[in-house]
């Protein structure tokens, strides 16, 4: 949870201060899995795991850096 969640954050802030662009590599943990087809990045995000939950909160943390200009991509 630290790596992924307030690892993040930490990056984001130090980019977003630097005025560099990131981009986040992120996880298809952060969906349950149950749908048949593919998610959409609107789509609802509901973690099953631990490891699913940590990468959303450093989605989640990292687009609330303030002056953050970042991307996160989502593995499948």
């Amino acid at each position: 949870y630290a790596v992924n969640a307030i690892g993040a954050e930490n990056i984001a802030v130090i980019a977003a201060s630097a005025g560099i662009n990131l981009i986040h590599i992120s996880t298809d943990f952060v969906f349950s899995g149950s749908k048949a087809s593919p998610y959409l990045p609107t789509g609802i995000a509901h973690p099953l795991s631990v490891y699913g939950v940590s990468k959303l909160e450093g989605e989640r943390r990292i687009l609330s850096t303030p002056s953050n200009n970042a991307l996160i991509v989502r593995t499948f």
